[in-house]
């Protein structure tokens, strides 16, 4: 699982497999979107709520708020 909190993420690098997925929690008060350019962007989350992405090619990607 990987926290959003003070526009941040934590942990800031994690490794997954192909076929993963990672869990994005919105700990901040604000609303959040996760993307990665040309590979998925996520609808706004509320304080509180998931959002479950699988990665389903490798690579290292930065993922944005």
């Amino acid at each position: 699982m990987v926290q959003q909190k003070d526009l941040g993420f934590r942990p800031d690098k994690v490794e997954i497999r192909t076929g993963d997925s990672l869990v994005f929690t919105n700990e901040d008060s604000f609303i959040h979107q996760v993307y990665v350019p040309g590979l998925f962007e996520s609808t706004e989350k509320s304080p509180g709520e998931n959002y479950y992405q699988p990665f389903t090619i490798s690579g290292t990607f930065q993922v944005r708020c």
